[in-house]
Order: C-alpha cells, then structure tokens, then sequence
C-alpha cells in the first residue's frame, strides 16, 4: 500500500479525487489486492476483463497533446 500512497502523492491526487479505480494486470485478478486497495482509498475498484487493452488505451491517452 505505501507504493500506491506514493503514486498518489507523485500524481497530486487525494482519494477523494477518485471516483473508482481500476485495476489490471496479474495482481488485480487476486480478491485481497482488490480488497485492500478498496479499503485504503475508500473508493469501488473494478477490474478490467482486457488488461491489454487498458494498457494500450492508457498509453494513447497520454500521447494525446495537451
């Protein structure tokens, strides 16, 4: 959990910013990573049936210019 307090610092964003998080990749399909991260953001967590595409879609996201 200290690595995700760590990207959220990094990033500028309180939990309260969030309105769900979205998990993926191997660890995601775990419960008690789902779990934990709900508990300590206090928000849903869902997890994405195509981890690739999520990647993928991501990357574009932030090629897009400002």
């Amino acid at each position: 959990m200290e690595a995700l307090r760590r990207a959220l610092r990094s990033a500028d964003v309180e939990p309260g910013d969030l309105d769900a998080v979205l998990l993926v990749g191997g660890s995601s399909r775990v419960p008690l990573v789902a779990q934990l991260v709900s508990a300590e953001l206090g928000r849903p967590v869902a997890i994405d049936a195509d981890p690739k595409a999520a990647i993928a879609l991501g990357a574009a996201l932030c090629a897009l210019p400002a």
